[in-house]
């Protein structure tokens, strides 16, 4: 058996609401073939399917779209590569400040975390 990582998408439809959600989840699939992981990360998402009310009584539909890609992952250890993403920003000082103020919030999170522990 290998280990594969799957893409699988949803899209979030929430009664009288306009705008368009999607969930993008990366899954650890074990399977013999690239083709097996493609169908097991395929019966996930169809599994995952759901539909519910929200807190303020909307109906809340989680609609599996598909599987959007499959990569074989070579060996899991500390540090393996499992997803990569190049991207364009238009603002890179904006987004550089992003990425620092989330990374310093999650800092102080597991600061505050561990030090009660």
């Amino acid at each position: 058996m290998k280990w594969f990582l799957a893409k699988i998408i949803f899209r979030i439809i929430v009664t009288d609401e306009t705008r368009s959600q999607f969930d993008i989840q990366l899954r650890l699939i074990q399977a013999v073939t690239p083709d097996d992981a493609f169908h097991k990360a395929k019966e996930i998402g169809f599994d995952e399917e759901e539909i519910f009310p929200s807190t303020n009584r909307k109906k809340v539909e989680w609609k599996f779209i598909d599987v959007e890609s499959v990569y074989e992952l070579s060996e899991l250890k500390s540090g393996t590569l499992l997803c990569t993403n190049t991207q364009e920003e238009q603002s890179p000082e904006a987004f550089i400040s992003e990425v620092k103020n989330k990374s310093s919030h999650l800092q102080e999170m597991f600061k505050n975390k561990f030090a009660t522990a």
